[in-house]
């Protein structure tokens, strides 16, 4: 089983100081237009229910997977930006699914499997039946 190395996805949306649409990188290299925002939260778990709340999605983004004790790791968010280029980025499909797709099932961050239900996961090892990546 390959292991999976620290992946860092990182992405930038738009804002006044940039009005274009935002993007997802992989070192430097931009490797997808984000045309929508609101899908690429609503692939992170940011759910209209969050919002009514008042959360605002990047305020999600930190309490889900960036604080210390979050609900879910980097790792869980790197594999969810790797799910949304999956699905959503034909260029990141094409020129890169050979080189991140070996990693999928195969999450380092065993304790937190332990605890959370994250067999739906991409990356989880041992992945439900109905997985749509088993």
């Amino acid at each position: 089983m390959k292991i999976m190395p620290l992946l860092q996805f990182k992405y930038v949306l738009s804002s006044q100081s940039n009005p274009d649409n935002g993007f997802i990188k992989i070192a430097e290299n931009k490797v997808h237009q984000i045309y929508n925002e609101r899908e690429f939260y609503r692939a992170l778990g940011y759910t209209d229910g969050i919002s009514n709340l008042g959360v605002l999605p990047e305020e999600f983004v930190w309490d889900e997977y960036r604080k210390d004790n979050s609900n879910q790791s980097q790792m869980c968010l790197q594999a969810k930006i790797i799910e949304f280029l999956l699905n959503n980025s034909l260029m990141f499909a094409i020129n890169f699914s050979d080189r991140f797709g070996k990693y999928i099932g195969s999450c380092l961050d065993c304790p937190r499997q332990q605890k959370l239900n994250c067999t739906y996961c991409l990356m989880h090892p041992n992945q439900k039946e109905d997985s749509p990546y088993k």
